[in-house]
């Protein structure tokens, strides 16, 4: 499960992980947002987004170490 914590999320808040399978948001609230993915196919460094809608404008990027 990944969290997303930040300050006036909107209700559609989107995530993205790099070769993360069977994505499901959680949901949450304005301050955090809980998603689940299973990272999938290969290790290593993976970019991975949030926006506030699906298609929408970038909020955040960062990366997760897949091991």
């Amino acid at each position: 499960m990944f969290t997303i914590r930040g300050k006036d999320l909107p209700n559609n808040t989107a995530f993205w992980i790099a070769e993360c399978a069977k994505l499901s948001n959680l949901g949450g609230a304005d301050s955090q947002w809980q998603f689940r993915c299973t990272p999938s196919f290969s290790t290593g460094s993976k970019e991975g987004v949030v926006k506030d809608q699906p298609g929408g404008t970038l909020l955040h990027s960062f990366t997760v170490i897949v091991k």
